[in-house]
């Protein structure tokens, strides 16, 4: 009779101990689940955060480009069809000799690829060239020069930019609106 309570007693244990490791097995799987759902969500607003700041960093790098470009502007010439405008400018010193001081340099639209893209050549070597790509996801821009006095037709005042851009992952369209002093 004693060795048939023991089993008694010892079976109510296990059961208990079984109940214990099923709980805490329980537990830890809630506490992992939450762990990987909380990680995840991490991962992806760092991931659309980093997109973020790419765009932003493109656009300042733009605006800083075209702010140099036209600051030091001495020769403007017409807009024409197949580019936004296309001026003469002191670049200073630059790494490559033959295009430093002054160089041409053509805003164009490439609408295939659609980027705004600036192509700077040399005055002295016609073949040497750079092409920067400016902005991507661009739908279209224009261009706008302003005239402060009707006698000087031949270099504007200020040249104002408006870029319609589309942003990579909403399929809303931002104006991005530029207004830069020439020559000054």
């Amino acid at each position: 009779m004693c060795s048939s309570v023991v089993s008694l007693h010892n079976r109510k244990k296990r059961s208990f101990v079984l109940v214990e490791v099923l709980v805490s097995l329980v537990l830890f799987s809630l506490l992992f689940c939450t762990l990987g759902f909380w990680q995840r969500h991490l991962l992806i607003s760092s991931k659309r955060n980093e997109q973020l700041y790419k765009v932003f960093l493109q656009e300042n790098n733009a605006y800083k480009k075209l702010r140099e470009l036209f600051r030091f502007t001495s020769q403007f010439e017409s807009l024409s069809s197949e580019s936004l405008c296309s001026v003469v400018f002191d670049r200073g010193v630059y790494r490559d000799p033959e295009l430093a001081g002054e160089v041409a340099a053509i805003l164009y639209y490439n609408e295939q690829f659609q980027r705004l893209e600036l192509c700077i050549r040399s005055l002295k070597n016609q073949d040497k060239m750079e092409i920067f790509v400016l902005l991507d996801h661009v739908s279209r821009v224009y261009c706008t020069p302003s005239f402060r006095h009707l006698e000087n037709t031949d270099f504007p005042d200020r040249i104002g930019l408006h870029i319609y851009r589309n942003s990579p992952n909403s399929q809303r369209e931002r104006l991005l609106v530029y207004q830069f002093a020439v020559g000054k």
